[in-house]
């Protein structure tokens, strides 16, 4: 059984669910889809066991920042994705993009090559 830290945010948005495999985000999503959230994480890592930790990884409180107007700190929250090797291409070139910049796909797609 893969044994996952969980915490739960209050936002103004709702409460937000939050899943970290070792020191890696894997999971973020609103209370409302956690039965979605379980099913989604069973199907990547088999049965899990979410152990509830309060801010794991200091991720909750970036989370709050981000919530606050500090749109760049989420650049240093680590992620784990699944997908196949172009979608973890695309994910990590969508990651670069700064904080309140747009890009086309076509222009996402040019900087792919």
């Amino acid at each position: 059984m893969k044994e996952l830290s969980f915490d739960r945010i209050d936002s103004p948005i709702g409460t937000i669910l939050l899943v970290v495999d070792g020191e890696q985000l894997c999971s973020l999503d609103y209370a409302d889809y956690e039965a979605r959230m379980m099913m989604l994480l069973e199907r990547r890592y088999g049965l899990v066991h979410l152990e509830p930790e309060n801010d794991p990884c200091g991720f909750s409180s970036q989370i709050r920042n981000y919530l606050a107007g500090d749109y760049a700190c989420l650049d240093a929250i680590p992620v784990s994705t699944s997908g196949t090797p172009f979608q973890q291409e695309v994910w990590l070139a969508l990651r670069s993009i700064p904080a309140g910049k747009t890009l086309t796909y076509g222009e996402l797609a040019a900087k792919l090559g």
